[in-house]
């Protein structure tokens, strides 16, 4: 992708008042931002400018900057007369792009190159709303998400073909659902088109060429959209059971669009009417010892609100990935606002690996939610990721009392390690102190896997362990990579200094030295990377070959991951994780069909065909890329 977002600015539009401006600087962003600092409204401006470009005309489009319109978006507290939102991209080769939506100008629409247009298409939104109303249908109503479609999906909905023209008619022709469905409309609201009798208004002549055409426009439509359904609920099952785990599949029952049906009652007579698709969404539990197989029709009454949010989601990923297939030069982004507010950790973390993962498909993603662990723990795995950005967005307020005006204020996050070092050098010790510990805490949450972070507690819910439990798991994590990092000495400085600096204890020395070898200790474990070579997707799925020649004849062996696989990269060492594996074909009977740790699997290998066991890793294959673990390690590092 050559295209990024280099910058947003806002101004009289929603929460903002005065100009505003969001300095991506072509990077992918990350914002927390509490209730009424105006996160959401940034979410909806990215929104807004780049629907800008699909409306029919620069008036239409800018109805949400103008005073006088009743749909208007404008800042209640401005006095200032302008009102918009401009956006700015750039070129690897440096060269730039602006455009601008706002009371005086759109200049989104009709670009001679359709970059705003493409942009669009190519660009995912995605927010709790949207997921939470794919299910929001009460039990006596059908789940008919067609009317989500038709608002949400269908503007960058491709399908294979463009719509062909009634006879005499020079629309502008499209491939999009949105093109063929507005197409549609137009040609039923237009008698020249489709003629109608003379006698009576309601009464369509059947008999023209134009009507046949009509009749197999509405058909082909219908044939399209079934056909994009088949390829959505067939992507949505994939990612419910490989990436979620979950035995849960979706369907749906298609009632395509008619036109000119008989009217109820009679047996002859025709309504001459439109009448839309049917989407009716479903489910079905696929557990193996679930005894009522049936269809699940109303979802909502029957799973929790983070199952429903785990299939809204991978719908909209599916969704998602098939309106950015082979889309030409633009700009590729995935907007994210409090997308995981109602799933569980376990699930947030799966979720938070699926959505990152699209920053390696070279997809821009601008992240926000007002949820501080969930920022916390997505900073944590990208603050060492040169590519991000880091923001907090607050409110504050000029004037008092009735006349605060709410302003927003964007700070971009300032690392724990840079805030100690500043107070060492002001002599605020105290606060030092407390930094360190913030930092001991993120280097914690960054090298332990997420499932070591946690504590269960009575009634199944999921906690952080505190400082103390997560660098007593340190032991473990060095007997899992086989190296030797300095957790005991950080539980020392935790007693002596974290703690009793963290809270008023007048008692406790000032040991300046201590906080110095601290600060030490987290700049050198700073230097630790955990690199994830198997994701959660992959997990009991990618099978590897294990291969190495004896003096008594091949060794021989297929395995699969049960677990995530990671190295700790440390002095331009690596270290291997002892990851559960299941070994579905090995030509030692001791090994077939087996579940064991791959460094017992390696070197029990290893010590029959008496070479150094670390050599091994060199004789695992990925069959799919065809070179050895060592090589896809060593790519990755």
């Amino acid at each position: 992708m050559d295209w990024r977002l280099n910058k947003l600015t806002i101004q009289n539009f929603k929460f903002f008042c005065e100009e505003f401006i969001l300095p991506v600087d072509c990077k992918n962003i990350l914002i927390y931002g509490e209730n009424g600092s105006g996160k959401s409204s940034l979410y909806w401006s990215l929104y807004t400018i780049l629907q800008s470009c699909l409306k029919p005309n620069a008036s239409i489009a800018s109805k949400y900057f103008d005073a006088e319109h009743p749909e208007n978006l404008r800042n209640r507290f401005s006095d200032n007369s302008y009102s918009g939102i401009r956006i700015e991209f750039k070129h690897t080769d440096g060269r730039t792009k602006t455009f601008e939506n706002s009371i005086y100008v759109t200049n989104t629409l009709g670009t001679s190159d359709n970059f705003m247009r493409f942009t669009a298409a190519a660009s995912g939104f995605m927010n709790y709303k949207f997921l939470s109303s794919l299910f929001e249908f009460k039990n006596s109503e059908q789940n008919d998400v067609f009317p989500i479609f038709e608002k949400e999906i269908f503007p960058f909905l491709e399908f294979t073909k463009v719509h062909e023209l009634i006879d005499g008619d020079t629309y502008n022709q499209t491939s999009t659902a949105e093109g063929w469905w507005r197409y549609i409309i137009r040609c039923h609201n237009n008698s020249t088109i489709i003629p109608h009798s003379s006698s009576k208004k309601s009464s369509v002549l059947e008999n023209t060429h134009q009507y046949k055409q009509f009749k197999t426009l509405i058909e082909d439509f219908n044939g399209e959209l079934m056909g994009r359904l088949r390829e959505i609920t067939h992507r949505v099952n994939d990612k419910l059971l490989k990436i979620f785990n979950l035995p849960i599949s979706l369907s749906y029952h298609f009632i395509g669009a008619d036109f000119n049906k008989i009217k109820h009652g009679t047996t002859k007579a025709k309504d001459g009417k439109i009448h839309r698709p049917k989407i009716i969404l479903s489910a079905q539990l696929n557990h193996k010892v679930v005894k009522d197989t049936r269809a699940i029709y109303h979802p909502r009454s029957f799973f929790n609100e983070a199952k429903l949010t785990v299939v809204a989601l991978a719908m909209r990923l599916a969704i998602y990935e098939m309106m950015i297939s082979d889309m030409p030069d633009c700009a590729e982004m995935l907007i994210i606002d409090d997308l995981l507010v109602s799933l569980d950790m376990c699930n947030r973390i799966k979720v938070i690996d699926v959505i990152l993962d699209y920053e390696k498909r070279d997809k821009q993603l601008i992240i926000m939610t007002h949820d501080r662990g969930l920022y916390n723990l997505i900073r944590n795995k990208v603050e060492e990721n040169e590519i991000w950005k880091c923001y907090e967005l607050y409110s504050k307020y000029e004037g008092y009392d009735n006349e605060e005006v709410p302003v927003p204020v964007i700070i971009e996050h300032s690392n724990y390690l840079e805030q100690a070092h500043k107070h060492i050098k002001s002599f605020d010790f105290p606060a030092a102190a407390n930094s360190l510990r913030k930092e001991c805490e993120a280097i914690m949450k960054r090298l332990l896997p997420e499932n070591w972070l946690y504590s269960v507690n009575d009634d199944g819910t999921h906690q952080f362990l505190t400082l103390h439990g997560m660098i007593s798991q340190g032991a473990k994590l060095n007997e899992y990579f086989q190296i030797s990092l300095p957790f005991n000495n950080l539980d020392t400085y935790r007693e002596r200094i974290l703690n009793p600096f963290s809270h008023d204890d007048l008692k406790t020395p000032l040991y300046r030295g201590e906080l110095i070898s601290l600060l030490k200790d987290v700049e050198e474990l700073q230097q630790v990377r955990v690199k994830d070579v198997i994701l959660p997707s992959q997990i009991g799925y990618d099978s590897y070959h294990f291969e190495i020649t004896t003096e008594k004849g091949i060794i021989s062996a297929d395995f699969t991951f049960l677990e995530r696989f990671s190295v700790v990269v440390y002095h331009n060492t690596i270290y291997y994780a002892n990851p559960d594996i299941k070994v579905t074909y090995c030509n030692l009977p001791s090994w077939s069909n087996r579940i064991g740790r791959l460094r017992r699997f390696l070197k029990d290998l290893s010590a029959r065909a008496k070479i150094d066991y670390m050599t091994s890793y060199d004789n695992i294959i990925d069959p799919r890329k065809g070179i050895s673990l060592v090589e896809i390690v060593t790519n990755l590092v």
